[in-house]
This record gives C-alpha cells, structure tokens and sequence, in this order.
C-alpha cells in the first residue's frame, strides 16, 4: 500500500512505547510531504540527536514537493472548510498523487470524501 504519512505519525514512529506502529509501517510504500519534513524537522524543541534520527528516518521516504496542483487543491480545501495550512497541504498532496494518508488524527480530514484515510492506533471494524 502506498501511503502518505501525516506529521504526527513520522513524529510517533521514533517513540519507543510505539512498535506497532512501526511494525504496520514496515509493509507500506511510505511517503511524505515536504511540509511534514518543515513540521517535523523545523520543530524548536527537537535536539540534535532527535533532528538527526528524524532525519535519517525521513531519508528512506519518498518526498512530494508542493506543487501548483497541490496548491489548486489546497486552496479547494481550505474554501470549503477551515483547517490549517499544514493539514489542507499534506491532504493535499495525498489527493494529488493517489495515496491513502496515515493519520492519528483522522476527525480533522474524514469531512474531505475523496481523501481515504486509516488511523493505525484504532483498530479496523
């Protein structure tokens, strides 16, 4: 499956109490935004070592830059609904190239219809 991760599961993928997630996340095409790379890595309170181990996990992914279609559909989103900048360009770029984005917070993209969307903290029904 090829899936675009949220910046909240790169985050969660390097805490220790998370094996599972990282266990799901082993059998997946993993993609990313660029703006999850500023998310993440432009964080103030990361330290050297957390940069460094962000980064080395990132360096595996394949990144999508924001493109002018990512733009057009962004700004689609952001018209039909509030929700940050960050959020309405990593939906966005999930849109754009075709992939299922992985969210821990799935309640701030399931309004958008065409946008498939698994949370892997919450069990499938």
């Amino acid at each position: 499956m090829k899936a675009l991760l949220d910046s909240n599961i790169v985050i969660y993928a390097l805490i220790s109490e998370h094996a599972a997630l990282r266990s799901y996340l082993k059998d997946l095409e993993i993609h990313v935004s660029q703006v999850t790379r500023v998310e993440v890595l432009g964080f103030s309170g990361l330290t050297h070592d957390q940069f460094l181990a962000y980064e080395s996990l990132m360096a595996d992914m394949t990144h999508h830059d924001i493109s002018r279609g990512v733009i057009d559909s962004a700004v689609r989103l952001r018209r039909q609904r509030k929700m940050s900048l960050g959020d309405a360009l990593i939906a966005a770029t999930a849109l754009e190239q075709g992939l299922i984005l992985i969210t821990r917070n799935a309640r701030d993209f399931q309004w958008i219809p065409e946008l498939s969307i698994v949370n892997p903290f919450v069990e499938p029904d």
